[in-house]
């Protein structure tokens, strides 16, 4: 997870600042979280049986009020499997696992994120979803808000 995490944050480095170490290496300290805290969920993803990404979900979302909203917090495929539906299918699957209520936050200047985001909650949702923005340390972010439904949960 670590070795994906650094391709993820050189990708994501390319909206936002960030500083490598000495040893070349982007920090993101909150990665061993996901193995400690019962209310952060890491998982890989696989496509035909070989790596292909991961995503990390969290139960209390960053700037959501509501505690019981899941939020997709990081997310990512590597760019050989981009495009051929697995993110999609992932993002669905993680979906279905957890009923509730659901936020993914994505910055708007990540126009290829925007449109994967909304067409992949588009259409787990039918559409029944509704996007914030949100303005935090500077960047504008797109919140999409829904609902599991096929949980009978509403819309959040």
């Amino acid at each position: 997870m670590e070795r994906l995490f650094q391709l993820y944050l050189h990708d994501f480095s390319q909206f936002v600042e960030l500083e490598i170490d000495d040893r070349g290496r982007y920090d993101y300290p909150s990665l061993a979280e996901y193995w400690q805290d019962p209310d952060r969920y890491p998982y890989f993803i696989e496509m035909e049986g070989k790596l292909a990404g991961f995503v990390l979900i969290r139960k209390e979302a960053e700037n959501v009020d509501d505690h019981q909203v899941f939020d997709v917090a990081e997310f990512f495929v590597l760019r050989g499997y981009r495009r051929q539906g697995v993110g999609t299918r992932s993002a669905h699957v993680t979906w279905d696992r957890f009923p509730g209520r659901w936020v993914v936050r994505v910055m708007k200047a990540n126009k290829p994120a925007v449109q994967f985001w909304e067409q992949a909650v588009e259409k787990y949702t039918g559409g029944d979803f509704r996007v914030q923005q949100v303005t935090k340390d500077d960047y504008s972010w797109l919140y999409f808000h829904f609902s599991n439904p096929s949980k009978g949960n509403t819309k959040s």
